[in-house]
């Protein structure tokens, strides 16, 4: 059982003990004919209102929350000691021992007696056992670090050769290295194939046989593909015949009509996840040179991606829809 679970059973079980106290006939735990309506205000503003926010904050995710749990829990205790324990050990004046005594002198009790001083009934010192027990959960909840939506989630490495996430929780960030085995050309189409909506794709060069097959078949499914690409790199026979497929497929392409490459390695994948690294959609990339791919879930990181895409995508100076002018190269 985790820390964060236990410290809301204790609180939740804590809030009722003390509901039962007040409503419930417990035999000589409680004396309910004597249970004034100011007592049950009082109550309801020392018990019942503190033990239901903190159960509240135990049931939260944040560190915040629990640390401001442990706060209540501390008061809550506080309060305990300065009217049950206090006058149990060191005594008090005598009107408080009389209202004392007027509220709780029935009721059972096994602690002795230390001279007269009033000594705290059995359902007090349950009372008590079960907000120290409860502090301590809190706290071990707060050191134990509530996790889930606070904490940065850690990068993870797929397996090699796998190009899937770990089967019980998407990892924030994916890596291939070529060099190591673990295929980035998989990984890639992994996500293409994934895609629902969208895809736009800035990359330097491209002439993946399966990763062109992969994007052409989104675009099949249903997905708006958009491609922007090297000019340099166009004219090349191998990429050109690539070029031409997808754009026979209905894909828009653009090309660079500035001075200095499009180089970058880049993909959206609707708007929620994207692909950068040194990889070039290209058979090399895959099998023969150091590469490596990157695959980023982040929602706010690839919002900013999108924003520089559609930038160059309406950057009609800068970006020309492509015209194929095959230059075999030696």
């Amino acid at each position: 059982m985790t820390a964060s679970l236990l410290a809301t059973i204790l609180t939740g079980l804590l809030l009722v003990w003390r509901l039962a106290l007040d409503y419930i006939p417990l035999g000589r735990l409680n004396d309910l004919p004597r249970k004034s309506a100011k007592s049950r205000r009082r109550d309801f503003t020392i018990h019942y209102i503190p033990l239901a926010l903190m159960f509240l904050l135990s049931l939260s995710p944040y560190r915040a929350a629990a640390a401001a749990a442990i706060v209540l829990a501390l008061a809550y205790a506080t309060v305990q000691v300065i009217n049950w324990w206090l006058p149990y050990f060191k005594g008090g004046s005598d009107s408080q021992k009389a209202r004392w005594e007027g509220t709780y002198g029935r009721t059972h009790r096994i602690l002795p007696r230390i001279k007269d001083h009033s000594v705290p009934d059995t359902s007090h010192m349950i009372t008590g056992i079960l907000t120290v027990v409860m502090f301590i959960t809190l706290g071990s909840h707060l050191l134990a670090g509530p996790a889930a939506k606070e904490t940065v989630a850690k990068a993870q490495v797929n397996k090699p050769g796998t190009g899937t996430a770990a089967p019980t929780q998407a990892p924030l960030v994916e890596t291939a290295f070529t060099q190591a085995g673990q295929k980035p050309d998989q990984l890639l189409i992994s996500a293409i194939q994934g895609a629902k909506t969208s895809i736009d794709i800035a990359i330097n060069a491209i002439n993946h046989e399966g990763i062109v097959k992969a994007i052409v078949q989104a675009r099949i499914n249903g997905v708006e593909v958009r491609i922007i690409t090297d000019r340099s790199e166009s004219t090349n026979a191998l990429q050109a015949e690539k070029l031409k497929t997808l754009l026979n497929a209905g894909i828009p392409v653009k090309e660079n009509a500035r001075k200095g490459m499009m180089n970058l390695k880049m993909a959206v994948f609707d708007n929620h996840t994207g692909a950068t690294g040194s990889f070039n959609y290209t058979e090399n990339a895959s099998t023969a040179n150091d590469e490596l791919l990157v695959l980023i879930h982040n929602v706010e990181t690839v919002t900013g991606w999108k924003k520089q895409f559609e930038a160059m995508w309406t950057d009609v100076e800068n970006y020309k829809d492509l015209q194929i002018g095959v230059i075999q190269k030696k």
